[in-house]
C-alpha cells in the first residue's frame, strides 16, 4: 500500500506534526510505503528527511484559511489570506495534482483541515482521500471560509478522521467519519524514564516541585496565564520551579512579520513575548521560571515534571496532555470540550476556567502540596492513556480505514 501524506506547517515541535510523525512511524513499521508532501520548507522537512522519509516540497500549495489559528476575515491579515487563496487556488490544485501524478499513491492522507487544494487534486486524479481533522474550524471568526471548508471535507473526503468528539460534531451525521485520538508509543513514552539529569540541568533539586508547559509562547497557548499563575504560586511556595519548553521568541519568518515588529517597536507596543517576560522578570532572575528551548523529543522533560499544565485559550487537541498521561503525570488544564474528553476533574487532573490565572494557581498549589494526590492522579491518567492513546492499538484503526476506502473505490 502506497500512501501520500500532505502536511502544512513549519513547527517540528508542534502537536500536529508530532502526532503525524508518531503515526507515520507506526505505519512504516506495518509495511506501508509513505511519501510526505510539505507546503513549507522548515525544520519539519529536515526532521522528516533525518528519519529517511521521502519528502516533496511544494510551496505553491496554499491552505484554506479556516482554523482557530487564523486571523478573522474582517482583519487586514484575514482579508489578505482570503484574497491570496482565491487568486492562487487553481495553481495550488495543479501543483498538488503534479505531486500525485508523480507519486501515484493508492491513498492521499491530509494531515490538516485547510489542505483543500490537495483534496481537490486527489479527487480529480481519482485517488481516495483520508482527511485528518485536527482543528476546530472557526465558523464564528471566519464563517464563510470555515463553512466552505466543512463542505469541502464532507464532499471530497472518502473518510474523515477526527482527533476528538468535539471536532467530529462539526460535521453532523456522517457514516464515513470516526474519532481516532492522537496516540503515542508506550514503549517510547516509558513512565520509568529517569528525569533527574534533566532536572539537574536546569538547577532543579529533588526537593523542588517542577511545574511545566510544553508549548511555544503565544496567546493561544495561554503563556501569560501560566506566567501570572506562577507568580502567585511562588508567593506561597518557594520550592516550586516553573518551566516553559518551547519557542519563546520566534524569529521573524517573513517581511510582514519584520514590518509588524518594527511598527510595534516604533509605537512602543510590547509584543506578547515581551509582556510574558515582564510578568516573570524577577522569578526568571531567581531561577524559578525557566525557558527551555523547544524539544522534538520531550520524554526527558516530561519525566522530570511533577505537574504538567495545559493553559490553552482555545479548544484543540492537547498532545502534551496525552504524552504526559502516558508517563503517569497529573495535569492541570483549561476546561475546554477537547480537554474534558481526556481529563476528568479530580480524577486524573484538575480543570480551571480558561484565562483565570488565579484558579490555575490554586490548582497547581493543591497538587504541589499533596504528593499522594499527584501520584494518584498520575496513575489514573496512565490507566486512561493505556486504554485510549496506545498507538499500536490505534494504528490498526487507521490501517482498517485505508483498506475500507480502497475496497469501495
Amino acid at each position: 500500500m502506497k500512501v501520500l501524506w500532505f502536511h502544512s506547517g513549519v513547527g517540528a515541535t508542534g502537536g500536529g506534526f508530532k502526532a503525524m510523525l508518531y503515526t507515520l512511524n507506526a505505519l512504516r513499521d506495518r509495511g506501508v510505503h509513505l511519501t510526505v508532501a510539505c507546503t513549507e520548507r522548515s525544520e519539519v522537512v529536515q526532521e522528516l528527511e533525518k528519519r529517511q522519509y521521502p519528502v516533496i516540497l511544494c510551496a505553491q500549495i496554499r491552505r484554506w484559511p479556516t482554523t482557530v489559528m487564523m486571523p478573522a476575515t474582517w482583519s487586514l491579515s484575514g482579508l489578505k489570506n482570503l484574497i491570496t487563496w482565491i487568486l492562487t487556488w487553481r495553481s495550488s490544485v495543479n501543483a498538488a495534482r503534479g505531486i500525485i501524478q508523480g507519486v501515484k499513491p493508492d491513498i492521499v492522507h491530509l494531515n490538516m483541515s485547510p489542505l483543500v487544494p490537495a483534496a481537490m487534486a486527489a479527487v480529480r486524479e481519482k485517488i481516495p482521500v483520508v482527511w485528518h481533522v485536527r482543528e476546530e474550524l472557526n465558523t464564528r471568526k471566519i464563517p464563510i471560509e470555515a463553512s466552505l471548508n466543512l463542505r469541502a471535507i464532507r464532499d471530497l473526503a472518502s473518510y474523515v478522521v477526527t482527533v476528538n468528539e468535539e471536532n467530529l460534531q462539526q460535521f453532523g451525521e456522517m457514516s464515513n467519519a470516526t474519532v481516532i485520538y492522537d496516540s503515542v508509543f508506550f514503549e517510547e513514552f516509558d513512565r520509568g524514564i529517569d528525569g533527574r539529569d534533566f532536572r539537574r540541568s536546569i538547577g532543579c533539586s529533588d526537593d523542588n516541585i517542577l511545574v511545566g508547559v510544553l508549548n511555544h509562547v503565544a496567546w493561544i497557548k495561554g503563556t501569560i496565564v501560566f506566567a501570572r499563575a506562577a507568580k502567585l504560586c511562588l508567593q506561597e511556595e518557594t520550592k516550586l520551579i516553573f518551566i516553559n519548553v518551547g519557542e519563546h521568541d520566534t524569529p521573524s519568518q517573513s517581511w510582514q512579520q519584520s514590518m509588524k515588529r518594527r511598527i510595534a517597536k516604533a509605537l512602543r507596543v510590547p509584543r506578547y513575548v515581551e509582556r510574558v517576560l515582564r510578568e516573570i522578570e524577577e522569578e526568571q532572575a531567581r531561577g524559578q521560571f525557566i525557558f527551555v528551548d523547544p524539544l522534538i523529543d520531550v520524554r526527558l522533560a516530561l519525566a522530570a515534571l511533577d505537574i504538567l499544565v495545559f493553559p490553552a485559550m482555545t479548544s484543540h487537541s492537547p498532545l502534551p496532555v496525552i504524552e504526559s498521561a502516558a508517563m503517569a503525570k497529573p495535569v492541570v488544564a483549561s476546561d475546554w470540550p477537547a480537554v474534558r474528553e481526556i481529563i476528568t476533574h479530580s480524577r486524573n487532573g484538575l480543570l480551571f476556567q480558561p484565562g483565570d490565572h488565579v484558579a490555575l494557581a490554586e490548582a497547581i498549589l493543591q497538587l504541589a502540596r499533596n504528593s499522594e494526590l499527584r501520584v494518584g492522579m498520575g496513575e489514573n491518567n496512565y490507566e486512561m492513556a493505556v486504554q485510549r492513546f496506545d498507538l499500536r492499538k490505534n494504528i490498526k484503526k487507521v490501517i482498517s480505514i485505508y483498506q475500507r476506502v480502497l475496497a469501495t473505490e
